[in-house]
């Protein structure tokens, strides 16, 4: 009679503590995806804020390229000013010819420096364009590797937990 009573003790303890196990398993299965979860939506909303700065920073590039080629606020070549000054010398004294041919030549002259500094400008915004696509990537890379290491630890604390339980559970099941 007592022995059976010891048994069934036993047993009912044994479903207590499984019943106790699962529940705590439960708990942890929950607290890992929940913990997945955040991690994701903060990979995601990060992910997010940087391709929207990357976004604005290529409209203030782009901005700033427009307005420097619509406007050039550049000097001249010494040789496009030194015409400029032999053509207002040559229509002082009278020899609009000479004067005509300088301005023509300063026009030309001033064209080929205005489309030198329109080149210049664009390769400049390319290359500065590319510079900002490469960071963008980089910091995404870094994003992603931050989200895969939290996930990692994420997953090593529920296996771990999970393992720890069971081997509590089996040593408490032996002594049971």
């Amino acid at each position: 009679m007592i022995e059976k009573r010891v048994e069934y003790l036993a047993g009912v303890k044994q479903e207590q503590l499984t019943e106790s196990w699962r529940s705590m398993r439960c708990r942890f299965e929950k607290r890992f995806i929940e913990e997945r979860k955040r991690i994701e939506e903060l990979v995601a909303t990060t992910k997010n804020r940087l391709s929207a700065e990357h976004e604005r920073e290529v409209a203030e590039l782009e901005e700033a390229f427009t307005s420097e080629t619509a406007d050039p606020r550049h000097s001249w070549s010494s040789t496009l000013r030194e015409l400029m000054k032999t053509e207002q010398r040559l229509a002082a004294i009278g020899d609009f010819e000479a004067a005509e041919q300088c301005r023509v030549r300063g026009q030309a002259l001033r064209q080929k420096e205005l489309e030198d500094h329109y080149r210049k400008r664009q390769h400049q915004f390319e290359v500065n364009k590319r510079h900002l696509q490469r960071r963008h990537a980089s910091e995404i890379e870094a994003v992603a590797r931050r989200g895969d290491r939290m996930m990692e630890l994420a997953r090593r604390n529920y296996i771990t937990s999970s393992k720890a339980l069971d081997a509590k559970s089996k040593f408490i099941a032996k002594k049971v």
